[in-house]
């Protein structure tokens, strides 16, 4: 009975020391990003279109140099073209809940007070909304419809970026990066293949979990 008390003191302790060491490496807040998204695949000329996103994301720094990242995010996307009719505009606006799972490289040593990175982020999506609208260049209504009834509602793709990440304080930085998104499943429903694509600046702030002495 002894032995077995014993046995199970140790293993809590154990656990205890792997849970400390784990939070000790995790940083957690909210993200925040603008940037220009379109489809490829609808005929027209495509045109500037705003696609914000915000949410959080989670961060787990696994040794001195990799990371692996966690995000949920709600993201407006879609295109936004020229109509094959004359003086006419066609918008496809589709919000998604973004789910990235990146994989980081850090570049310089920890405690340094900034840190260029890396990263490259399988994605998926499912479509929550959004409206198919088709309008006249003085934007008049023409037609509306529920994205929903056009778009599948799982999408998936691959994500790049390019970042720098900046200590404020001991246990809180400022995470930046500029990233592209490239849809490889195809999201129309019927018709043509269509694929998600979009740019973007994030910005986040990631407030480590326990006592962090090098990040």
């Amino acid at each position: 009975m002894k032995s077995k008390l014993l046995c199970m003191a140790l293993m809590a302790v154990v656990c205890s020391a792997h849970a400390q060491k784990f939070a000790q490496n995790v940083s957690f807040g909210p993200i925040v990003s603008l940037g220009h998204s379109w489809i490829d695949g609808p005929a027209g000329d495509k045109k500037f279109k705003l696609a914000p996103s915000a949410g959080v994301t989670m961060v787990y720094s696994a040794g001195a140099h990799w990371g692996l990242g966690f995000d949920v995010k709600f993201s407006h996307e879609g295109v936004k073209l020229n109509a094959p009719f004359p003086n006419t505009e066609a918008t496809v606006n589709a919000n998604y809940i973004r789910l990235p799972f990146k994989a980081m490289y850090f570049f310089g040593q920890l405690g340094d007070k900034m840190r260029p990175k890396i990263m490259a982020v399988p994605t998926i999506g499912f479509l929550v909304g959004g409206k198919q609208k088709l309008e006249t260049s003085e934007g008049e209504m023409i037609v509306e419809t529920k994205t929903k009834d056009v778009l599948n509602t799982f999408d998936v793709g691959l994500q790049g970026g390019l970042g720098l990440n900046i200590r404020l304080t001991r246990n809180t930085w400022l995470n930046t990066d500029v990233s592209y998104y490239h849809g490889l499943k195809n999201i129309r429903k019927s018709g043509e293949d269509w694929k998600n694509r979009n740019l973007a600046l994030n910005v986040g702030v990631a407030f480590g979990i326990g006592v962090i002495k090098k990040h």
